[in-house]
């Protein structure tokens, strides 16, 4: 007799998560800091949970590998 999985469990395992976005997407050049700083807020508070999970980690792991450069450690 064959067991079936739920529904769930079937999406999960066929469909693995998707690499969210790291923290900035529209990153433009021109315009004014006003502008940039609407849009960065904007995309803040617009963010899901994942993505700030994501971007915090990120951020992180960049702040670790410059340290371990400028004082030649390995940060574990």
């Amino acid at each position: 007799m064959v067991s079936k999985k739920p529904l769930t469990e079937e999406k999960v395992a066929d469909n693995p998560a998707p690499r969210v976005r790291s923290c900035r997407r529209n990153k433009s050049e021109n315009g004014s800091f006003v502008s940039k700083l609407r849009d960065h807020f904007h995309e803040f508070i617009h963010a899901s949970m994942d993505e700030h999970k994501t971007c915090f980690r990120d951020t992180i792991q960049k702040l670790f590998n410059s340290s371990s450069k400028i004082f030649g450690k390995k940060g574990d």
